[in-house]
């Protein structure tokens, strides 16, 4: 489980928004405390800011490379906080952490949910990608919208007239409904257009929530984040309840419909139904679809090297690098190479896969023994946490059936794990 939060829109008070996606990204780490990232496009042809990191949010809010937010005006805007699922992708491995981008800079995508193996192993031999994050194939179809389609197929995927790239985009957004069917999706895709249009693109289906704060009279912008709750406790945090006196209007995304909205000087929001005309097992066909490489398109203020690891200032930094770290000011511009040594840590065996070769029969048959006894302790605890949170009343009904959600995720990997050592 994750949580996800951004903006669109040109702000009435840009250190207002600052605030209050600061305290929104905050908030969420309540649904996941292994990574947290951003990606932003500063208005007009200024530049893209993106990063993430291996720690929670709360830590990421206090560095330098979130302090210095507060000096760029952005008008498109997604936070992470993630949540890791087993096997897929260890936060430690940082580019497996949200968002993920396209290589040019300008398409921004998070994700809350599990695309389960069954999927995920299909859709990698047509998708080339680059980390092992389940999150990351999201955005492969959706930048390869069009792609195996023919012009017409393209631009009748709406019944009325869009220009090509827009008809691309939906194009992939559509394959993503097509190819993911048990998949749980709360997905926002953040695209900087040219210097005057920014759009995003936003969806869920039945396993993931995803809310709407309409603050365009207050701020001129319209927010989204996972909960209500988690809305109405960044509100307050960040001190925006007692500026704003009226009730901000806010609205859950309706499931298996897309959201797109547009801003060129004014925000436009199109509404689109996602229908299912039947399903069958999809193979993939012909050539891989490569990664596109492409050169930023515009300056890039990040700290993460060409392989997406954090540029520490110094080894001691990065041997701390879960308390508050101080950065310096020189930021990666355009994708330049480092200016500052990567240094990885040898003590970091926390998600470190551990390999074991030659093992023999009676070895495996107790690892399996104690692997499956460990599973079942694991779901017993779940269980009786869970239980006494709901009793004393703090889980909400809403988080238990993401909690349950979730859980049938599981169930459906081992289920496929299941069909795969019985053929």
């Amino acid at each position: 489980m994750c949580g996800i939060a951004g903006f669109i829109g040109n702000s009435k008070n840009p250190q207002l928004t600052y605030k209050l996606i600061t305290s929104l990204l905050e908030e969420s780490q309540i649904r996941g405390i292994d990574a947290a990232g951003y990606w932003g496009a500063e208005k007009g042809n200024g530049s893209i800011a993106y990063h993430k990191e291996p720690i929670k949010a709360s830590e990421l809010v206090k560095k330098n490379v979130w302090k210095d937010l507060s000096k760029i005006d952005f008008n498109l805007f997604l936070a992470h906080a993630r949540g890791a699922s087993s096997g897929v992708g260890p936060p430690a491995d940082n580019k497996n952490n949200h968002p993920f981008t396209s290589s040019c800079r300008s398409i921004g995508l998070v994700h809350n949910g599990r695309i389960p193996d069954v999927e995920y192993d299909v859709l990698i031999k047509k998708y080339e990608v680059f980390s092992k994050c389940d999150s990351e194939i999201l955005l492969r179809i959706f930048e390869a919208g069009g792609i195996g389609h023919t012009s017409e197929e393209s631009t009748a995927v709406v019944d009325e007239d869009i220009d090509e790239i827009t008809a691309q985009r939906l194009m992939g957004l559509r394959d993503i409904w097509s190819f993911i069917d048990r998949g749980h999706m709360a997905v926002a895709i953040g695209e900087r257009v040219d210097e005057d249009v920014r759009r995003l693109f936003l969806f869920r289906n039945r396993f993931r929530s995803l809310w709407l704060a309409d603050v365009r009279k207050e701020l001129g912008q319209i927010f989204f984040c996972s909960t209500y709750e988690i809305w109405n406790a960044a509100f307050a945090d960040s001190g925006l309840n007692r500026i704003f006196k009226n009730r901000i209007k806010m609205v859950e995304l309706p499931t298996e419909e897309l959201w797109t909205i547009t801003f060129d000087g004014e925000l436009d929001i199109k509404k689109y139904d996602i229908c299912a005309t039947g399903r069958s097992m999809w193979k993939p066909e012909g050539d891989i679809i490569k990664i596109v490489k492409q050169a930023p398109v515009t300056s890039v203020f990040t700290k993460l090297d060409d392989n997406e690891e954090v540029i520490y200032a110094s080894k001691k930094e990065h041997a701390n690098c879960f308390t508050e770290a101080e950065y310096d000011e020189d930021f990666l511009i355009g994708g330049g190479k480092p200016q500052q040594p990567h240094w990885t840590d040898p003590t970091d065996s926390k998600w470190r896969d551990v390999i074991k070769e030659d093992i023999n029969l009676d070895e495996g048959l107790d690892n399996l023994k104690a692997t499956c006894a460990s599973v079942k302790y694991l779901v017993d605890d779940f269980y009786t946490i869970v239980e006494k949170k709901l009793k004393d009343g703090t889980m909400s009904l809403a988080v238990l059936q993401e909690l349950l959600q979730s859980m049938e995720v599981v169930e459906l990997d081992m289920e496929g794990t299941l069909r795969l050592i019985g053929d």
